[in-house]
């Protein structure tokens, strides 16, 4: 009687093994591949974080050449960049510009 009682425990036992082995696997598994798709979408948001900083950053600089901000002038040699009579702001925007669309460019 306690033998037959032994063996069904030790059934049950087995069986309840076998399941979390299961489960284990399953999660596991489950958890590799949220990784890698959280991979996969980081690598791609990075990517199209970076062309839209470029983007914006091109666009500014843009606007700004488009204004005159720089204080671009028309010589006998073409055009040269001169700063003239323009705010220390303007010299940081640009310089800030600048270094952020060579920053993204690399």
């Amino acid at each position: 009687m306690h033998d037959k009682r032994d063996a069904k425990e030790h059934n049950f036992q087995m069986l309840q093994q076998q399941e979390r082995a299961k489960f284990v696997d399953i999660s596991k598994s489950f958890i590799e591949f949220q990784a890698k798709e959280m991979k996969t979408f980081m690598e791609e948001r990075e990517k199209k974080m970076a062309e839209m900083n470029k983007r914006y950053f091109e666009e500014m600089l843009d606007l700004e050449r488009e204004f005159d901000v720089f204080g671009a002038v028309h010589d006998k040699n073409g055009l040269t960049m001169q700063m003239t009579q323009t705010t220390v702001a303007s010299a940081d925007i640009k310089k800030h510009v600048e270094n952020r669309l060579k920053n993204l460019i690399l």
